[in-house]
């Protein structure tokens, strides 16, 4: 099936640490709403009957995803790239749990990865720890599972 390549805008989250997080959890918020009120089938697929049942209840109580979204967009660009020390994917939750400092990606460094010459940041160590922690060292067995909704391997 080809490669798949993840490409998340930055955003800026402000100068000051703890308007960042406020900002970030803001936006997480109506993330979740919007989840929530879109009643994704993905999300449902392992849902009892009940289960799917209650979240089409809630979602009808929500308002539209569109307006949810809105407020995504509207938050999200808020605070202009430029002028923030502090910055972060905040349109899609499951990419940045973090905000990180807009230096550790700079304007980034060339290295080699699989043959090809590709731009990375000017600190990835700094941004994958403060994504993942101990990024280095692998997770328990039982705890090495995907994050994705779907399989690309062939069932025999």
């Amino acid at each position: 099936m080809g490669t798949f390549i993840d490409v998340y805008p930055l955003d800026g989250v402000g100068n000051d640490s703890e308007a960042a997080e406020k900002q970030k959890k803001m936006v997480d918020n109506l993330t979740k709403q919007y989840l929530r009120a879109a009643d994704f089938d993905i999300y449902n697929k392992n849902s009892s009957a009940i289960k799917k049942s209650l979240k089409r209840i809630r979602a009808f109580f929500l308002k539209s995803p569109e307006y949810y979204w809105q407020k995504i967009m509207q938050q999200s660009s808020e605070k202009q790239y430029e002028d923030s020390r502090f910055i972060s994917c905040q349109v899609w939750i499951p990419v940045f749990t973090r905000f990180h400092k807009k230096e550790d990606y700079g304007t980034g460094q060339i290295t080699e990865f699989e043959g090809l010459q590709v731009r990375i940041p000017n600190n990835p160590d700094a941004i994958l720890q403060s994504q993942y922690g101990d990024y280095m060292r692998l997770p328990p067995k039982e705890e090495r599972i995907s994050h994705h909704f779907y399989s690309i391997v062939p069932r025999a």
